[in-house]
């Protein structure tokens, strides 16, 4: 009996642990796979994965400017090894055991989304929607390297149909029941933002906000390629609107109910990197650690434009220190216990 009841509460355990936080990231992806799926057809490439995992058939998908879909086929039906197969357009989804496929950029939130919301100004291309639904003009910006921000236009305002204008920098929003708008890459999490906090210091510009929105000085940070934090200070403190500073370092953060203030690309998960992993070749820079921490090289990458992909070497292994090593390609992964690896 005794056995039996310990048996219950091991299982139990599990249970509880398979529904706890660390799952949601791994719950995130699934939802971008389709299991149990082909594409068949408009291939433009097609090669062997190393080891038998879809999510490295999708990441190679999204570093493909091309790649609008892919199929990841299982060991053993191509051959020994999974096989990824990227395709140029979306094929129509067939019922298959043999594979998991997805679609770039499908996974669409409408968080990502300013209803009633206008930004005018920095167009560089739009166009007619076939169907009125914002989602079509958000996707078109993520399709368009140089696109910024977005907005929508609803049917009846500029013609008959909805409309659609790519920006190639972020305007600033303007109330408007008109619009939609929406800005590239904002997924922004209210757990990047340091409530109650200043920095002080190491500014380069600031300037004051429309709206009374951390989000938005935040927004402007992300736009910069030189600032590496930012605070935004409440109405009433410097003047009678809000304001955004930017910074092109870290200055230390004190407490201070006058403001919110924030680290870019300070929110790093481990579940982006690739333990006992090494992805040799393609790299165009390499240094020692100062500390053993693989999200040092991590955050290395993020911030240099041309970096894709990055490798941490464990010290001891190439000298004394722990090195990073920066990729301008996305190169195979490899099983090794020398290295910790991740993909931008």
């Amino acid at each position: 009996m005794k056995k039996i009841f310990t048996l219950k509460v091991v299982i139990l355990i599990l249970l509880l642990l398979s529904l706890s936080c660390p799952g949601a990231s791994a719950d995130r992806r699934s939802s971008d796979m389709e299991y149990d799926t082909d594409r068949p057809g408009m291939d433009f490439r097609n090669f062997d994965l190393q080891r038998a995992n879809p999510e490295l058939c999708m990441a190679a998908c999204a570093e493909e400017r091309n790649c609008k879909a892919w199929t990841y086929v299982k060991p053993g039906v191509q051959g020994p090894s999974a096989r990824c197969w990227l395709k140029n357009s979306v094929p129509s989804a067939t019922r298959s055991d043999c594979c998991v496929s997805g679609v770039k950029n499908r996974q669409v939130s409408r968080t990502d989304m300013e209803f009633d919301t206008d930004r005018p100004g920095m167009d560089f291309r739009n166009f007619d929607l076939q169907r009125a639904n914002p989602e079509l003009c958000m996707a078109a910006c993520a399709e368009e390297r140089n696109c910024k921000a977005w907005t929508y236009v609803k049917p009846g305002v500029q013609g008959p149909s909805a409309r659609c204008w790519l920006k190639n920098s972020v305007p600033p929003a303007t109330r408007s029941d008109c619009c939609v708008s929406g800005v590239k890459n904002r997924q922004v999490s209210r757990t990047d933002m340091e409530f109650d906090t200043d920095r002080p210091g190491m500014d380069f510009r600031n300037f004051d906000l429309q709206r009374a929105n951390p989000e938005l000085c935040m927004a402007a940070c992300a736009e910069e390629r030189n600032c590496r934090a930012w605070t935004y200070v409440k109405p009433g403190v410097q003047g009678p609107s809000a304001r955004c500073w930017l910074k092109n370092s870290v200055p230390p953060a004190n407490r201070s109910d006058c403001c919110v203030s924030g680290v870019k690309n300070r929110q790093v998960s481990r579940t982006d990197m690739e333990f006992d992993t090494d992805r040799p070749g393609m790299d165009f820079r390499n240094f020692d650690l100062q500390r053993a921490n693989p999200e040092l090289c991590m955050a290395a990458c993020a911030e240099e434009r041309n970096c894709r992909a990055w490798t941490y070497v464990k010290p001891g292994v190439q000298g004394p220190s722990a090195r990073c090593w920066l990729k301008n390609s996305v190169p195979p992964a490899n099983r090794s216990d020398c290295c910790v690896s991740g993909v931008k």
